[in-house]
């Protein structure tokens, strides 16, 4: 195995050396693929975590490992609990066992105003290759999280409005987003929601 990868590698430093292609294209083509296989193998909600990634992550709290929790006691936790953020958790431990199970209980987290569900949800549902896709309940709950000053939300909500997805195309209301993700969030955030305020910069004048 360790072969193989230091061939593979061997062939992609080679390909950015001599100039075949720009390494910020092969790493984006690669961490595609990356991400489809986590959403193919390893659950719905798995890919909406990745896609996340750098954003504030939710308090862990100490638990058993999942495969150490039969299915039936985690579904049976997911359907009694009340409080939103052991939802979220639960939705989480759920994803890889029981993907429609693992949403529901989501969903139940995010209509109970916890932003980060929120947010999760927006992302599952805008991510373009699944079959649950639908842009415009993306927008809704990328809106509900960024009402709540989430910025990572902020900027998805602003990218929506910039590109038209989900929601009525405006400049005006993209740039209101991006700003405020910009205000807020963190280095990652900061730095897409600049780029992105360039971009609607450059269409108005």
């Amino acid at each position: 195995m360790m072969q193989i990868a230091a061939v593979v590698w061997w062939i992609i430093s080679g390909t950015i050396a001599f100039g075949v292609v720009q390494p910020e294209s092969f790493f984006a083509v690669i961490g595609f693929l990356i991400l489809w296989w986590i959403i193919r193998w390893g659950g719905v909600l798995a890919g909406a975590f990745i896609v996340g990634a750098g954003v504030r992550a939710a308090e862990k709290r100490p638990r058993k490992r999942e495969e150490e929790v039969p299915i039936e006691e985690l579904q049976r936790q997911a359907a009694e609990e009340e409080d939103p953020m052991r939802l979220y958790e639960l939705a989480r431990s759920l994803d890889s066992r029981d993907s429609t199970a693992a949403l529901a209980t989501m969903e139940r987290a995010a209509e109970m105003g916890l932003a980060n569900a929120q947010y999760f949800l927006g992302v599952h549902y805008s991510i373009p290759f699944d079959d649950s896709q639908d842009y415009e309940l993306a927008a809704r709950w990328f809106r509900k999280a960024a009402d709540q000053g989430f910025a990572a939300a902020q900027f998805k909500l602003g990218k929506a409005y910039y590109e038209g997805l989900g929601v009525n195309q405006s400049q005006s209301e993209a740039l209101n987003w991006l700003r405020k993700a910009a205000e807020l969030g963190n280095e990652y955030v900061r730095r897409k929601a600049s780029d992105y305020i360039s971009r609607v910069v450059k269409t108005r004048t």
